[in-house]
């Protein structure tokens, strides 16, 4: 029900102005795409998913070309400022084209066209087409393309493209007759401003909930996509991330955003969280976030992460957006906290769990769960080594797939019912224990079996890495 509200409330919000800040608890395409689906109820426009890589558009000769030319220019235009892309919409353009923009329809000439598709290359982060679709014709066309546009400061822009073109019979294409940009531009600078034009506390305030409740979570567990978006929203083109854990090498955003992905993909949880910040020079503000990230087998370490924000121009050239930006990360060595316990102490509870889930592999019936207790206390990386010497299959010792996987699931087959006659530990130092089976066939006769195995204390535990099954006696 709360999500639901805010899609109304947004909603609202977006019908009511074409200019919002983006939600932090929704996805902005989706309520967009929603509001642009009630603005062309009434479109006479035959609405296609075309892209904006539309390939073979010129020359623009049929009225399709000439809308996916318009469609994969004005796109890659504001995502990438390409001079082909600006020179391919002048060469089907004249000097009476009619190009307007904005709410007001400010009429401008081409010139003051490629200026302000500049202006808004350097001023938007993100764009996103909703839908893009055409009316075609032999002799002329319409065309709409919709989309949203996320800016530096972010914040979602509702936009629209619309278009005519007619077909010059001499030159057998098509040329355009208008577009204009439909929407509130009033949030949109008319130059490239010098300063950032977003208070810094609000950077930070993002950069502080996002790393902290987004990054370092579980519920949901964060994809690599979430990282790399964290990384291209609030870390510098040429940020430097400073790695304790390498040695001080140095890692890119990209490297970055992948070394997060990979040491929290196994996270149980994050608690005691910790954020501070202080003015670093007179430039330069440090935040820095701390976190208990608490892993499998009870390993638990506290990382520290320190963000240099500073003002930055996002296209490191003089013609680059100016906002704040972290310019620098410093990842400190993780600090260990995983309680220390005396591998003697564990010795006997150890034997004890080990040689008590034998018998509930025959009494609970053959079965993965029934084998999945015993198994867990067995070293299963192959780099571990596990070995197991069986009686009666010869050749020598079998690794853990044959053992888990073949032999464990037949064994308890030949017999009825077992208990724990004895365990006992043989060698204390080489830590090796023995557990004794009373075997009951299904034929009633009586028998023993001994497993004899050799455990390695790994981090915080006991793990089996050799194991003797003896034939039955």
């Amino acid at each position: 029900m709360k999500l639901q509200f805010l899609l109304l409330l947004f909603h609202v919000i977006v019908m009511s102005s074409e200019v919002v800040d983006v939600p932090d608890e929704v996805d902005i395409y989706d309520w967009v795409e929603d509001y642009f689906d009630e603005l062309d109820k009434d479109s006479e426009i035959q609405h296609r998913r075309l892209g904006p890589d539309a390939e073979d558009t010129i020359p623009p000769n049929t009225s399709d070309k000439s809308a996916n030319l318009f469609f994969a220019s004005i796109t890659k235009l504001i995502s990438k400022n390409s001079a082909e892309d600006i020179d391919n919409l002048g060469t089907y353009s004249s000097d009476s084209t009619k190009i307007l923009l904005c709410e007001e329809q400010k009429s401008v000439n081409f010139a003051g066209f490629r200026i302000y598709i500049r202006l808004l290359h350097h001023f938007f982060k993100d764009i996103q087409i909703l839908k893009s679709g055409f009316r075609p014709h032999d002799y002329e066309t319409s065309f709409e393309i919709n989309y949203t546009a996320v800016s530096y400061e972010n914040k979602a822009f509702n936009l629209k493209w619309k278009g005519d073109s007619e077909f010059d019979i001499t030159k057998k294409v098509f040329y355009y007759t208008k577009f204009s940009l439909l929407g509130d531009c009033a949030g949109i600078p008319e130059t490239l401003p010098e300063h950032p034009t977003q208070p810094i506390e609000s950077y930070i305030s993002r950069l502080k909930k996002t790393f902290s409740t987004e990054i370092l979570a579980t519920n949901p567990r964060p994809r690599p996509v979430d990282y790399d978006r964290f990384a291209d929203d609030f870390l510098f083109k040429k940020v430097r991330v400073q790695l304790c854990e390498k040695n001080g090498e140095i890692l890119s955003a990209a490297e970055f955003s992948k070394y997060l992905s990979d040491r929290y993909q196994t996270a149980v949880s994050f608690t005691d969280h910790a954020v501070s910040q202080n003015d670093f020079s007179n430039y330069q503000t440090v935040v820095i976030i701390s976190v208990q990230a608490d892993f499998p087998n009870g390993v638990i370490m506290r990382d520290n992460y320190t963000f240099r924000v500073e003002e930055k121009r996002n296209k490191g050239d003089e013609l680059g957006w100016v906002d704040w930006w972290t310019a620098y990360v410093i990842v400190a060595c993780p600090i260990n906290l995983t309680p220390t316990v005396d591998p003697q102490a564990l010795k006997d509870e150890f034997v004890g769990q080990v040689c008590g889930s034998l018998s509930p592999m025959i009494n609970d019936e053959p079965s993965v769960e029934s084998r999945t207790p015993f198994l867990s206390h067995m070293m299963k990386e192959e780099h571990q080594g596990f070995w197991a010497i069986i009686c009666g299959t010869g050749n020598g010792p079998k690794n853990y797939n044959y053992f888990s996987e073949q032999f464990l699931p037949s064994w308890p087959s030949s017999y009825a019912s077992s208990e724990l006659k004895k365990s006992e530990v043989l060698d204390n130092t080489n830590f090796s224990f023995k557990c004794i089976l009373k075997l009951k066939k299904v034929d009633t006769t009586i028998s023993k079996m001994d497993f004899q195995m050799r455990a390695y204390y790994e981090l915080n535990q006991w793990l089996v890495k050799e194991v003797r099954v003896g034939c039955e006696y």
